[in-house]
């Protein structure tokens, strides 16, 4: 599990690292277009910070993919539930505006 939980804090990093160095967009900006994806990102990766060994075999999948933060994301994003930009949608929509 050590070994889980470090390998998604370097994902982490990296990923936060490549964003401020690959982009042209002024910080504010960058904040704001990555902000929902980092959110989700530190919950995964406190998600596991909170689990314990009995899931050992799960846990040793999830070393052999290249990026295991980014898979995880997906297929958070995958679950309908997940997506909470439609939630925040209608509830702009059709409840605040009536359309």
């Amino acid at each position: 599990m050590d070994k889980l939980r470090e390998k998604l804090y370097k994902e982490m990093e990296s990923w936060v690292s490549d964003l401020v160095a690959n982009s042209d967009l002024p910080k504010r900006e960058l904040l704001s277009a990555y902000a929902y994806e980092y959110c989700i990102k530190d919950e995964i990766i406190n998600f596991f910070d909170g689990c314990n060994e009995e899931l050992n075999d799960y846990y040793n999948e999830l070393l052999q993919k290249d990026n295991t933060l980014e898979y995880l994301y997906g297929e958070y994003m995958k679950d309908d539930s997940a997506n909470i930009q439609y939630d925040i949608a209608d509830f702009i929509y059709f409840k605040k505006l009536g359309v």
